[in-house]
């Protein structure tokens, strides 16, 4: 052959250049088991790089969360053939398949809030005039305003506001009513041209 070398190794040596001993582990014992494959570190030391569905310092075992056995978000982990489930919040059970009822701890809903049970969490629903992630805080209609462009909010009674707009701005009531007879309009123009 042109152009390449070939290395004729001594007893005992093997390798492109001759490099490994054939007394490592990776030629004597072959420890990478189920088709892993040996790569030396050392002139003792090697690591196996694993088929998929095999895991473990040598491959020998199976990796028990190639099936995705963990449910709702979490996250799994093999230990010598067995897996093993790191659960989100507000899951639970060997696989996280179990929804936790937050609501069977009392006192996350204040003021008599309802408490409601959702996967993963819970929601609370507020008697009137309380609002809040927990009904802890008095409901204010005007705090934070809910009027846009410009119109300040008057509040009308314990739970009711109205917004005062702006010049050249009109309140949902008004804009509705001013589209109605603008459709309204042009309805009896077509209807006319016909």
């Amino acid at each position: 052959m042109l152009g390449k070398a070939t290395c004729r190794c001594a007893s005992g040596f093997t390798g492109e250049d001759c490099q490994y001993s054939t007394s490592h582990p990776c030629f004597v014992s072959r420890p990478c088991l189920n088709g892993g494959t040996c790569h030396m570190l050392s002139r003792d030391t090697y690591e196996c790089t694993c088929q998929v569905g095999f895991t473990g310092k040598e491959c020998q075992w199976t990796d028990a969360c190639l099936s995705h056995p963990c449910a709702n978000g979490s996250t799994c982990t093999t230990v010598a053939n067995q897996f093993s489930c790191k659960c989100l919040t507000g899951f639970t059970g060997q696989k996280c398949e179990t929804d936790v009822n937050e609501c069977d701890i009392p006192g996350h809903c204040q003021h008599g809030g309802t408490c409601l049970n959702l996967p993963g969490s819970y929601q609370c629903q507020c008697p009137q005039g309380f609002t809040g992630q927990y009904c802890d805080s008095l409901y204010v209609p005007c705090a934070p305003s809910p009027c846009v462009n410009g119109g300040t909010c008057r509040q009308t009674g314990d739970f009711t506001f109205e917004c005062n707009c702006l010049p050249g701005s009109h309140n949902l009531n008004q804009m509705t009513s001013a589209l109605d007879k603008y459709i309204e309009g042009n309805l009896k123009r077509i209807q006319n041209n016909r």
